[in-house]
């Protein structure tokens, strides 16, 4: 990691397993920038791209050329081809086992390559946009496009052509994305918002609306930014474990239940 990031072979964009990098820093980038924009009278459009099964769907001859082209050596490219393709996967049904079956895609979950590995293999995604700035965190990517009230024609068509690059990207990389679970909001003034109610997408055949909260990186932003809605969850959230816990109160001493409540809130 050190070698990539001292030789600029990683994207800048890609906030996920680098050092000094984290899901709070990259969800901050994204509302600094959208608020940034709104004392300038602008909107934001956001997409929150949703890809399925992404680690395991990993092509091990695509990754293994895109190691190459960050500088991987050819006994560094051996070691790796070894590494990806010595893998096999077996099902068990009672006492007999099935025949042994060679993993052809993805990189180990849970191990300390897995990491690294992926995000050389997502390195170049970013590259493929034209239009909107992209918010990475290993397989969560947040598109964005900051957009005046009177642009919004073009600022679909702008979006939409970037979209479809994504999905050219996606499909050369034998990715797959979710368009029923990828979610798009439009951030900015209430009155501004207010008036792009038929603001809508169009994803892999899926006409994608305008929602007035959606998930990122675990915080929920709503389309001014007050998090009210990411603050009323959690709170709900902190209630419903208070009340397992006094349900079960009398069974734990004092330091206990202490301990209990405060890893609970983390």
């Amino acid at each position: 990691m050190e070698y990539l990031t001292s030789k600029g072979h990683l994207s800048t964009k890609q906030s996920g397993n680098k050092e000094k990098h984290s899901a709070e820093i990259s969800v901050i980038q994204t509302t600094e920038m959208i608020l940034s924009v709104i004392d300038e009278k602008h909107l934001t459009a956001v997409i929150l791209l949703d890809m399925s099964n992404a680690f395991d769907s990993i092509d091990h001859n695509l990754l293994l050329v895109k190691l190459q082209e960050v500088g991987a050596l050819p006994l560094a490219l051996q070691w790796f081809r070894s590494y990806l393709t010595a893998c096999y996967q077996v099902v068990t049904i009672g006492t007999a086992p099935w025949e042994h079956l060679q993993v052809a895609s993805g990189v180990p979950q849970g191990s300390i390559l897995g990491p690294l590995l992926f995000s050389i293999y997502m390195n170049d995604l970013p590259l493929v946009l034209q239009h909107c700035s992209v918010q990475c965190y290993v397989d969560d990517n947040t598109l964005l496009l900051s957009f005046r009230l009177q642009d919004q024609s073009c600022i679909v068509a702008e979006i939409n052509q970037d979209l479809i690059r994504i999905r050219n990207w996606c499909f050369d990389n034998q990715l797959l994305l979710n368009p029923d679970k990828t979610k798009f909001l439009v951030c900015g003034s209430k009155l501004g918002v207010t008036k792009t109610r038929n603001f809508k997408l169009l994803f892999l055949g899926k006409q994608l609306a305008p929602v007035e909260a959606a998930r990122d990186l675990g915080v929920i932003l709503d389309t001014s930014l007050t998090f009210d809605d990411h603050v009323t969850a959690t709170v709900a959230s902190c209630m419903s474990r208070l009340g397992q816990i006094n349900c079960v109160k009398h069974c734990f001493d004092n330091c206990t239940l202490i301990y209990y409540q405060h890893n609970s809130f983390q």
